[in-house]
């Protein structure tokens, strides 16, 4: 089976030829595209009022939201970005001047006002407010006396604004190409069109538009003029874009100006900057298809811009004309000047670590973003604070590491161009708000990827988003090296980069460590930092086409791929799309195979066709081709390519140990893409979380990979990175296999992914209908992982009772056969019987375990589980819970987990004295039996066999009694132990009749036990008077005292005396039995059988019947077995030897 498939079930994946279709299948990879979808709307509230000149719609969200104005006519269409409820009566109620009706659309997320009449319109937001205000120009604009008739012939033009870092924009949207031109005298500026025109000045009015403070407009005889009432020192600027006429009004800048004309007749569109300063010569990249892959929107997101939209050019190179003159096609104020500098002090500090490192410290005290790449030779930080670093001080610490540092001039943050040895890089760290880079020699880790997504159809219009949380203010600057402006955009979140170049039309993304860097290629660019991402957009709109799944997926795995892999493995060139290409392929290198005239070429075509059959799939087929190869030529087998070709061949066809030789061999050390297939190997071999992280670094080399390659082992990439917990990179790698469109097998293998990347990130329901999807599919081994996974889930969030789970998992039993998947699956359900008390259940399926997968690497492990549970079973009382008749059976069927040594014999003990308290002494005594013929010696050996004898005694097994005896006999006891033995023997031979066999055993034992034994035989035998011997020992030794009290042992003792005595005719001993004991046998239970017994002949002849009742009741005072039964009553048989 695969040993790629990780983990698995791996259903011989790719070890056969029957699973080739499933290779087949590996396709390009693709980008999922993210919708916009919103499942609720949200209750928006809706407030109306009406001002001087102008009528005000506020929409207050419950949290920001993104949104567009257009205009249709006379109705103007609010659209946002998510859904939207609410009442919409205010508007019309209160703004009846303007709105003549307002209503929510069909679509839900947009709301049209159909206007009373064309009045201009204006919108932003507010944190959570939209506000769009409705301008009636009329009111505002002078238009004198006797001119009413001409105004209502003439154009009526509209007027929009805009608020721009140090500048606001005024446009006039002129139908037509009209000349105008700009005259500026102190706080006035006058814009003289030439057509004549009604402009709606509202907008200019009120102090509404930073740097104006008032404006009217009077008609001429050939035009209208336009005065603007700006702030003393204000420079005014006009260009003209098509048909608009652009004026920009600059911040003042405390300088006088005189009057100046400037004569602007019609022109064709100009630039809105000037050209920039000449960079040296540099093709500039083919514009490249944008990614049609859209997160959610980052305007549905919390939206509040921590800038505006950034000025792009470079620092103007001379001073502007006197006077304020502004010639057309000016260039838009910069975000910065370029003498101007930072007012805070900041000393930054460096650290010499050694002689071969340094680092800077960069000791904030508040939350700042830093953005960190390299260009041109040199390495570049950014922060989002404008400071005055202390460069000279900073260069002196650099030392031989970093050979020159230098401020660059940035008015909104704070930037530094350091030119470093070679091969030394920046690593980066942080501390509470403190940034530290260190400079040494070592490669740039690739950072936590920023995607860009090109979104042509936004509804916001057409824009590039970048989404990252903690995106800092843009911070524009020249780089003068190159000769270009950049624009970075710091972030707090460590290690957050863009991880490649990407290529638009308008602008390039350059790949970073840290933060995002902008190189624009026009100059309407505009960029905004919102809470969720960094948004980039045109004035004239980016022109964004969209791209197919495969070209959007290829983009992606290529922001994965943040730095050079190593590889030898020549296998890109080799892929087929489709069963035509396959075969077509194969013909004609079959016949350059058959075709080559030396044995150099043979070998060259032989190996390119076990790469084409390696590249589609048909690895039998390339085994068998590269084995011919080392066949012919052995000492191949000693090259790198060789190796790592037959070595990856092996990996897919399920072959680990021989893999594995290829795989480690010296030759393939330091090669990434050996150290990929190596993590492939132990993936495949159920060892995920070992290979994990060496997957995760190599896993990008799979985007050169031809189809039947891709898909498997992407996915296992992917299963990587969910065992690393990187769920966003994960995602990506879904994304890509699943833009591919996979066959329906491939889908189910890639879904079960997906639902583990689900749980990972908390979304248990998902995951559990990710998985009940698989479960329909026809991917038997997903099929089976997906169950696993769905019961553990559910009983993890206790949604499944542990029976339950157990019920689901039997299911599975069948589902897929004879390998890791199998053997997983009995040890959990194993585990999970043992854990609800079901003990026989858990051990027989752990056996199973054990049994069918005895090379499994984990198979001691479920072993070393069983032996502890029958320890805890036998030696931890949990047995005891169990009925004896059940615990005897566990043991019998389990017996081989009984553990060597005392701990083994301690379990036996326990276990029989709990069978001989519950009288199943044939069960005991199997158990002993065992003990004594395999497990026992010495003093242990006696011990047990006197156990053994004693319950085959109580079974009435004489000679089992005799044999276990003998088998047990042994010198290395006690003297004590030895007696025991002795009387059990004596008592064996007893019960088989060899009564003076057991009296000869007895005849030098003197004591209280050897004598109740000679009674029982003597009493067996009706020698009474050897009885009569026996008991008097028996009653003197009981302490028994004439005319003294008797307890009931010793009176037991005195009748069975005195029936001995009356039986052996012995009428002295009786009568002097009945003056010492007449009296005290008088007050005790067998007062009436002594008093018949001893009563004198003169009162009549004894009545026999009755004397073979007392001898029957003496039978029973036989106290040899008695006392051992008597002490069992009190204790364990292992208590009494």
């Amino acid at each position: 089976m695969a040993r790629v498939a990780a983990p698995p079930p791996r259903p011989g994946l790719f070890a056969a030829r029957g699973f080739r279709v499933f290779l087949a299948f590996l396709a390009c990879w693709g980008v999922l595209t993210t919708g916009m979808g919103v499942a609720h709307a949200e209750t928006v509230r809706v407030r109306a009022d009406a001002h001087d000149g102008y009528g005000r719609i506020t929409f207050v969200w419950p949290q920001p939201v993104g949104h567009t104005v257009r205009r249709t006519g006379n109705d103007v269409v609010v659209q946002f970005s998510r859904k939207i409820e609410g009442d919409l009566t205010p508007i019309v109620r209160r703004l009846g001047k303007y709105v003549r009706s307002a209503r929510i659309n069909s679509d839900g997320f947009s709301v049209t006002l159909a206007l009373t009449r064309a009045f201009a319109h204006r919108d932003f937001d507010s944190a959570n407010m939209i506000v769009v205000d409705l301008i009636d120009g009329s009111a505002q604009s002078r238009t004198p006396t006797g001119q009413g008739s001409a105004a209502a012939k003439t154009t009526a033009l509209k007027v929009r604004t805009g608020i721009h870092p140090g500048y606001s924009r005024i446009v006039f949207d002129w139908p037509r190409t009209v000349a105008h031109r700009v005259e500026v005298n102190g706080g006035r500026a006058r814009i003289v069109f030439g057509a004549p025109a009604t402009i709606a000045l509202g907008p200019l009015q009120g102090g509404r538009l930073p740097y104006v403070l008032g404006a009217e407009s009077r008609p001429t005889a050939d035009g209208v003029t336009v005065d603007l009432k700006v702030p003393p020192g204000a420079t005014v600027k006009s260009f003209v874009v098509g048909t608009k006429i652009v004026v920009d009004v600059l911040k003042p800048n405390g300088a006088a100006t005189t009057p100046t004309s400037v004569q602007s007749p019609a022109q064709p569109p100009a630039r809105l900057t000037p050209p920039r300063p000449a960079p040296p010569p540099a093709p500039r990249p083919a514009p490249r298809p944008a990614q049609s892959a859209e997160p959610p929107s980052p305007a549905a997101a919390p939206r509040t811009p921590v800038a505006g939209p950034v000025a792009l050019t470079p620092p103007q190179q001379t001073p502007p004309a006197a006077g304020g003159q502004a010639a057309n096609g000016q260039s838009a104020p910069s975000l910065f000047s370029q003498g101007e500098a930072p007012a805070i002090e900041f000393k930054a500090r460096a650290i010499k670590d050694s002689a071969n490192s340094v680092t800077l410290r960069f000791d904030w005290t508040e939350p700042v973003g830093a953005a960190v790449f390299r260009r041109a030779g040199n390495v570049w930080a950014v922060f989002d604070k404008p400071v005055k670093f202390n460069v000279a001080d900073l260069k002196a610490a650099g030392g031989n590491i970093i050979k020159d540092i230098a401020q660059v001039p940035s008015s909104r943050g704070a930037v530094l161009r350091m030119n470093l040895v070679q091969g030394v890089n920046p690593a980066l760290s942080r501390e509470g708000f403190s940034w530290m880079m260190t400079f040494k020699k070592q490669t740039i880790p690739p950072p936590t990827l920023i995607e860009s997504a090109a979104q042509p159809n936004s509804p916001l219009g057409a824009r590039i988003f970048l989404s990252v949380p903690g995106s800092g203010t843009p911070v524009a600057f020249t780089d003068s090296t190159v000769g270009d402006t950049l624009v970075a955009i710091p972030v707090i979140p460590l290690g957050h980069g863009v991880g490649r170049a990407y290529s638009y039309p308008q602008v390039r993304l350059l790949p970073t460590v840290q933060g995002i860097v902008v190189q624009p290629l026009v100059d309407d660019l505009r960029i905004r930092s919102l809470r969720q991402g960094v948004e980039l957009t045109s004035v004239s709109s980016l022109y964004l086409s969209p791209v197919t799944p495969e070209q959007a997926a290829g983009l992606k795995l290529g922001a994965i791929d943040a730095k050079p892999l190593s590889k030898v493995l020549d296998l890109s060139r080799w892929g087929r799309p489709d069963d035509v290409a396959v075969l077509k392929t194969k013909h004609k290198l079959l016949a350059d195979v058959s075709a080559a005239p030396t044995p150099q070429s043979l070998e060259k075509a032989r190996l390119n066709l076990a790469r084409f059959f390696f590249a589609n799939g048909f690895n039998p087929e390339a085994l068998g081709i590269v084995e011919l190869v080392a066949q012919t030529r052995p000492k191949i087998a000693d090259e790198p390519n060789f190796l790592l070709l037959r070595g990856a061949i092996r990996v897919m066809m399920g072959r680990d140990r021989e893999a594995q030789a290829d795989l480690d061999n010296p030759l393939l050390k330091g090669i990434d893409e050996a150290t990929f297939w190596r993590a492939a190997l132990l993936a495949g071999e159920d060892h995920l979380a070992v290979a994990a992280p060496d997957l995760r670094h190599t896993g990008a080399l799979v985007k050169s990979y031809p189809k039947a390659l891709k898909m498997p082992l992407g996915t296992l990439v992917s299963e990587a990175d969910v065992e690393m917990g990187d769920a966003k990179q994960a995602a990506q790698y879904l994304e890509a296999l699943n833009a591919d469109k996979p066959s329906k097998i491939e889908k189910a293998r890639l879904d079960y992914v997906d639902g583990k990347l689900k749980e990972l990130s908390g979304k248990f329901d998902a995951a559990v209908k990710e998985w009940e999807k698989v479960e329909e599919s026809r991917n038997r081994p997903a099929r089976a992982q997906a169950a696993v996974a769905r019961t553990e889930l559910l009983l993890r969030e206790k949604k499944y009772t542990t029976q339950q789970a157990i019920d689901e998992l039997e299911k599975l039993r069948f589902a897929w056969r004879g390998d890791d998947f199998e053997f997983r699956l009995l040890r959990r359900l194993g585990n999970l019987y043992l854990s609800i008390g079901k003990y026989r259940q858990g051990l027989r399926t752990l056996r199973q375990a054990v049994t069918h997968f005895r090379d499994n690497p984990e198979a001691a492990a479920v072993t070393k589980k069983m032996a502890e549970v029958f320890d805890q079973l036998y030696l931890g009382g949990r047995a005891d819970a169990l009925a004896p008749v059940t615990a005897i059976a566990l043991y019998d069927e389990f017996r081989e987990l009984t553990p060597p040594g005392a701990r083994g014999d301690e379990m036996i003990r326990k276990l029989a004295d709990r069978l001989v308290g519950v009288d199943l002494l044939d069960r005991a005594a199997a158990l002993l039996e065992s003990q004594v013929d395999f497990r026992l010696s010495g003093a242990q050996l006696e011990r047990v066999g006197a156990r053994l004898a004693l319950i085959y005694i109580m079974n009435k097994e004489y000679d089992k009694a005799l044999a276990a005896l003998k088998k047990s006999a042994n010198t290395a006891g006690s003297a004590e132990l030895g007696l025991e033995r002795t009387r059990l023997q004596a008592h064996a031979l007893m019960g088989l009749g060899r009564t003076q066999e057991a009296l000869n055993l007895l005849k030098d034992d003197k004591s209280f036990r050897a004598d109740q034994l000679r009674m029982e035989i003597y009493w067996r035998t009706k020698d009474w008077k050897g009885a009569a011997r026996a008991i008097k020992n028996l009653v003197r030794l009981s302490g028994a005292k004439p005319r003294k009290p008797l307890n009931e042992e010793q009176s037991r003792y005195v009748l069975a005396l005195a029936v001995a005595e009356t039986l052996s005719s012995n009428e002295r001993a009786v009568a002097i039995l009945r003056a010492d004991f007449g009296s005290v046998m008088a007050k005790t239970p067998f007062k009436d059988a002594f008093s018949l017994i001893t009563s004198p002949p003169n009162q009549g002849l004894i009545d026999y019947r009755r004397m073979n009742a007392m001898v029957g009741t003496v039978d029973s005072f036989q106290g040899f077995l008695n006392s051992y039964l008597e002490r069992l009553k009190k204790g364990d048989l292992s208590a009494i030897f």
